[in-house]
């Protein structure tokens, strides 16, 4: 429970002046004292409590920054490989042009081959 910075004293001893019985007025004191208290303890942070939470805060801080490092050499990775796709693909391109031409120069030889088994000399 916090302390609360109250002088139940001097509050004890307004409320005597003021014709309220000692013992009634020492409650009293004993009453707002425990209730200030205890609003205390529930609505204000402590410095525990700001320390805690900044550590918190912190310690999120330092895991998000991380996590985007490792995002960060995920993409270049990732980046990389699309290099290495392409470059693949390149490749594929200079190798299915190859046969193409290829199939196309030697369309005409088939073409005779085809000819003469197929079509009588005469």
């Amino acid at each position: 429970m916090s302390q609360v910075a109250f002088d139940t004293l001097k509050f004890t001893e307004t409320l005597k002046q003021a014709g309220v019985p000692e013992q009634h007025a020492k409650a009293e004191a004993v009453a707002i004292q425990g209730a200030l208290g205890e609003a205390l303890n529930t609505q204000v942070a402590t410095k525990e409590d700001i320390q805690k939470l900044k550590d918190d805060m912190q310690a999120f801080k330092d895991e998000v920054k991380a996590d985007t490092q490792g995002l960060k050499g995920e993409i270049q990775h990732i980046k990389i490989e699309m290099q290495d796709i392409k470059g693949s693909q390149h490749s594929l391109k200079l190798m299915l042009n190859f046969i193409f031409a290829f199939s196309l120069a030697m369309l005409p030889i088939l073409l005779g081959i085809l000819w003469k088994l197929f079509i009588p000399a005469g």
